[in-house]
């Protein structure tokens, strides 16, 4: 579970790469250390696999290397989520707000709870 919030805070790539050696594609993964996990061979001559977001732009070169075409299937996570808004300044300044606004009340909560038991504790001791 850990992986997945970590994963999913970096970003991840899905990748379809197709060509006559698409092996070939993955011993160069694994030697440039370009992270990748979850392959799945659709065909002898394609498969898919999930990299990083800092992987893809290195995963795609090297198909060019190996002959190989790399395909972004899918991309998920919070890069690629905040990267929707990034022309939408107001809507991200609003759900930062709403977030701080929250916070403030949780914390306001929580003294109000502390003072109430001072209050309960100076009461017994009466």
């Amino acid at each position: 579970m850990l992986k997945r919030m970590v994963n999913a805070l970096r970003g991840s790539v899905r990748l379809e790469v197709s060509g006559a050696f698409p092996e070939r594609f993955l011993n160069l993964c694994a030697q440039r250390g370009i992270v990748f996990w979850n392959v799945e061979w659709l065909e002898a001559t394609r498969l898919r696999l999930t990299v990083t977001r800092q992987g893809s732009g290195p995963a795609r070169a090297l198909g060019d290397k190996v002959l190989c075409t790399v395909v972004p299937a899918e991309q998920s996570g919070v890069p690629f989520f905040l990267g929707r808004f990034r022309r939408r300044y107001a809507l991200l300044v609003g759900l930062a707000l709403s977030q701080w606004d929250s916070l403030k009340q949780l914390r306001g909560r929580r003294g109000q709870e502390a003072a109430s038991e001072k209050d309960l504790e100076a009461k017994n001791a009466e």
